[in-house]
């Protein structure tokens, strides 16, 4: 059968001498696995160009029940980026976001409110302005959560000072001290929760800062994500920002 859909490439893994396994999130179809023949010929470098992570594909694709890898029939871009692919810092943040969608995606079903949020955000990279681009990363992992069903719960208070990381909320105390944060990065946390993300360059005002937000999201995605494990990039991201 063949279907009309649009897509996000996540991910592209050598097959064999001139072909690849390419990761796509689709529309109507959810995550999907395609066979892309001559993608890494001499002859293939178009193709290989619209299976850069995160380009998005207008696509018709051959959908066989029961076939863990599928075929692609036609190919095209529905977005074309002029910042992404030569900004180095926003290709870092792509292949950051790219890297976590491939993660913590799951879904081999329509999700149409996901992808759109996903596609969305991949525009806001492609415009975004240097002066807030260092939070983007955070921000996607934060709002990413949400799509999931385990966006973290604001009850901070004078009594609930500790960020539970199972749990998802702000809690006074636990004796499983491996998943209940400090005070103090719990106090960062619950700041980026109360205020709108587009302020967030005034509380996040260094590194150390940002790798601390970065460490905390990956560990509550570890709680909350069956085989979800550390992200590479984010050493990328040290780096830059």
């Amino acid at each position: 059968m063949l279907i009309e859909t649009n897509g996000i490439v996540l991910k592209t893994i050598n097959y064999s001498e001139t072909s690849v396994i390419a990761k796509i999130y689709t529309r109507e179809l959810g995550l999907r696995s395609y066979i892309v023949n001559g993608v890494r010929s001499s002859k293939g470098r178009s193709k290989s160009a619209m299976l850069q992570v995160l380009n998005q594909l207008d696509l018709v694709v051959y959908e066989r029940n029961g076939k863990d890898l599928q075929r692609i029939k036609e190919m095209k871009f529905a977005e074309i980026y002029t910042q992404i692919p030569f900004d180095i810092t926003k290709t870092s943040i792509a292949l950051f976001y790219a890297e976590l969608l491939y993660k913590s995606v799951k879904e081999e079903a329509e999700n149409n409110t996901l992808y759109d949020f996903i596609a969305n955000e991949i525009n806001q990279l492609e415009f975004a302005q240097k002066k807030h681009i260092a939070d983007l990363p955070i921000k996607f992992m934060l709002q990413l959560s949400e799509y999931f069903g385990f966006y973290p719960a604001n009850n901070y208070s004078s009594t609930n000072k500790r960020f539970d990381l199972k749990e998802g909320r702000f809690v006074s105390d636990l004796p499983l001290k491996d998943r209940i944060l400090e005070e103090d990065v719990s106090a960062l946390f619950t700041l980026l929760l109360e205020i709108n993300s587009s302020n967030w360059h005034d509380i996040l005002k260094n590194r150390k800062q940002r790798q601390t937000m970065l460490d905390l999201l990956q560990l509550y995605y570890l709680w909350h994500i069956e085989h979800f494990s550390y992200l590479r990039s984010v050493k990328v991201l040290e780096t830059i920002f």
